[in-house]
């Protein structure tokens, strides 16, 4: 950076000093004049330079957080799909678990004690699986409403981010 900006310095003092016309042409100009116009000029140079290179550094950094916000909210995005396919995947297996509950009625119905006995058991296992099913569907519902939760708070750090570069880009315009 001191180099390049050494290297500039000196290629504007010699264009400078070949294009200085000579005394007799503008006798208004002193080389004081000269030489501090030239100094105030690569003192802005200087500065302009420096403040380029503050935000190609700041701009590199945002898009490396922006990067990885991105990730963030794509993977709490996928675990938000996943439980809700889980949610639906319990959701049938009720479905099926109170079709079996539903058969009470037929079992009472039943002649043969043997197909009784059978069924009342299939029975009892369908209303201790609903049961378990009624505790997972809980646990998804709750696990769902914390990844919804944390999907939006994550979108809305991307959505800052964001406007953190358009700043930066607003910066790098000419003024």
């Amino acid at each position: 950076m001191q180099a390049a900006t050494a290297v500039l310095a000196a290629v504007i003092l010699a264009a400078v000093i070949q294009a200085t016309p000579a005394p007799a042409q503008e006798p208004n100009v002193t080389d004081a004049q000269l030489i501090r116009a030239l100094l105030a000029e690569v003192r802005q140079l200087r500065q302009t330079l420096e403040r380029g290179a503050l935000i190609g550094a700041r701009v590199q950094i945002l898009g490396q957080r922006l990067r990885a916000q991105e990730d963030r909210v794509a993977r709490v995005s996928r675990e938000l799909d996943s439980i809700r396919r889980e949610l639906l995947d319990v959701q049938s297996q009720q479905a099926r678990v109170a079709e079996t509950e539903s058969m009470e009625a037929e079992a009472a119905q039943l002649a043969d004690p043997r197909a009784r006995r059978n069924l009342e058991s299939e029975i009892k296992q369908a209303k201790a699986q609903g049961e378990r099913l009624k505790a997972l569907e809980q646990q998804r519902r709750s696990r769902e409403a914390e990844l919804a939760s944390s999907l939006m708070a994550e979108e809305t750090r991307l959505r800052e981010l964001h406007d953190a570069l358009r700043q930066l880009e607003r910066a790098l315009l000419p003024e």
